[in-house]
This record gives C-alpha cells, structure tokens and sequence, in this order.
C-alpha cells in the first residue's frame, strides 16, 4: 500500500483486542488513517522505528506524534470528532469510564481467547460491540439508568 501523506498512520493487528477497541473509536469518529496490518511474528522495520516496545495499536500522526496505548488512541478519535457523544461519560466521570473500559479490556481478552479466533477471522466494531453489550448490558443499564438516559443512539444527560 503507498504511503498516504496527509493520513495518520495506524498500525494494527486484526486479532488483538487493543487494536480493535482502538479501531471502534477510529471507526465511530468517522476519523480517515492509513490502516497497516501487521503480523506480530514479522513485524516492519517503519512499525519498529516509529514504535520501538513493537506492540499494538500504535497511532503516528501527521506531525509526527506517536500514540501507542489503545486507550490514548480511543480517546484521541473521538476528541477529534464524537458524534455519539461517548465522551460525554468520560468527561462528566472520568473515574468510572477508565474503571469501565479496564473491565472491559479483561473481559474482552477472556472472551477472545476462549472463542481463539483463527488468523482469518475479523472482528469488526458492531461485532466488537455485540460481544460487550452481551456482558455489560445488565451493569450498564443500572449505571446508565442512574446518570443517564438512552436517547436513539447516543446518550443524553
């Protein structure tokens, strides 16, 4: 793939659960990147250079930033643009949602290595989202019923 200029660069690999939580705020953006699929046993020597620890998701922006923690990455997209509001929880109680997405994180790498997903399989963002609503859903919606309400698809306080 050539390099794109005026595109952040954001390396990933399909099966790891940070990348694709990362993937799902990049996606629900709407936020445009050079996407570069890695295989973690052969890994670029441009991957290596820009991230030298050689995990994913890394994030290297167009001036020359590099965001290498999922969490950061998340929250870069989706300062850049929000249009389901999904900071909106953050901001008015940043304690629980980094509790939440931690919880989330533990329970998502439980899951996917259980359902040990063969090397082709790709799970994108609704996906991502149909395994986490189907664990959190009862805990969320007794958090959410106390500081917010459901309003089509966003939330509303």
């Amino acid at each position: 793939m050539a390099h794109v200029d005026h595109l952040p660069i954001f390396w990933s690999f399909r099966r790891c659960p940070y990348a694709m939580r990362a993937r799902l705020a990049i996606a629900a953006s709407g936020q445009k990147v050079e996407l570069r699929e890695i295989l973690l046993r052969d890994k670029p020597t441009d991957f290596l250079a820009t991230s030298p620890k050689g995990t994913v998701p890394v994030l290297k922006l167009k001036n020359g930033q590099v965001i290498d923690e999922s969490r950061d990455i998340m929250f870069w997209a989706l300062e850049q643009n929000d249009p389901e509001n999904w900071l909106a929880v953050w901001r008015r109680n940043p304690a629980f949602t980094l509790a939440f997405l931690d919880r989330l994180m533990v329970r998502l790498n439980m899951i996917l290595t259980g359902i040990n997903m063969p090397a082709v399989m790709i799970v994108t963002p609704v996906q991502l989202i149909a395994i986490a609503a189907a664990y959190f859903w009862p805990s969320l919606t007794k958090i959410y019923s106390k500081q917010a309400r459901c309003q089509g698809r966003s939330l509303a306080y």
